[in-house]
């Protein structure tokens, strides 16, 4: 979806009172290209079936899992 039109989903659901959380990727416009953000875009929606329809916490997303052969050593 273009991002003019998330943003206007977005005012929609808020103005019936519906919560939204909104995540936007940088550099793109339309659709997610990169494998990383390909993957982060699959987490979130997960996490949000889980928390929405299963009843799960919500996760944080401040703080995302990242595979251990993706970490760099302090």
């Amino acid at each position: 979806m273009p991002i003019p039109n998330g943003y206007e989903l977005r005012q929609a659901l808020e103005d019936r009172g519906i919560k939204v959380e909104m995540i936007v990727y940088a550099g793109y416009g339309h659709g997610i290209t990169k494998p990383k953000s390909v993957r982060a875009v699959m987490m979130h929606n997960l996490a949000w079936f889980n928390h929405y329809i299963f009843g799960d916490p919500v996760p944080d997303f401040t703080q995302p899992d990242v595979p251990e052969k993706e970490k760099q050593p302090n």
